[in-house]
């Protein structure tokens, strides 16, 4: 089995091998026909795929199967590449794929996300996402952070106090507040 993460909802195509069935050599110049590749979608039955595997050029018994966005709509996916001929040509093979980047994925977390942005000047929510409060740690670590007496405040690349908090220290017991919105 070859397993693949890839995004919810999203055409993707898929390499795999064959190898010769009763030997270990790879299956070059494959024909494919209807039933010899299904799909199951979150347990249900399996059915034909859209399309059929296609032998990568070169490659010397590599095959690209091109699921569509439709076939990618599923938290779990199960393909199944089995050869319906006596005797058969091939190995069975199965490629298991998570998806992730929606409600509906395995995985609710679009790991494809490109650059964060910086937050804006507001009070940090007691419910973030997963990229909120990536993004407070950050700008904490890596923009200005100013501590008086009374007060921390974190600010944005530009320099604007985003969020801020009361802070005390009696000699024994240091205390900051709940951050809340600044400046």
């Amino acid at each position: 089995m070859v397993e693949f993460l890839r995004q919810f909802n999203t055409g993707k195509s898929f390499d795999f091998p064959l190898v010769t069935f009763g030997a270990s050599d790879f299956v070059t110049g494959a024909t494919f026909a209807a039933g010899d590749v299904q799909i199951s979608k979150d347990g249900a039955a399996f059915a034909n795929t859209s399309n059929l595997p296609v032998e990568i050029t070169g490659a010397l018994g590599v095959y690209a199967l091109a699921l569509t966005a439709t076939e990618m709509s599923a938290a779990r996916i199960f393909v199944t590449i089995i050869d319906q001929t006596g005797p058969k040509v091939w190995i069975d093979q199965q490629l298991q794929i998570v998806t992730y980047g929606n409600a509906s994925a395995e995985h609710g977390f679009d790991f494809s996300i490109g650059a964060i942005p910086e937050l804006a000047q507001a009070a940090p929510s007691a419910t973030p996402t997963i990229q909120e409060a990536v993004m407070l740690m950050y700008m904490a670590l890596r923009n200005e952070q100013i501590t008086t007496a009374s007060l921390t405040s974190i600010k944005n690349d530009a320099g604007t106090v985003i969020t801020k908090a009361t802070v005390s220290d009696n000699g024994t017991t240091f205390t900051r507040a709940e951050l809340v919105t600044g400046p």
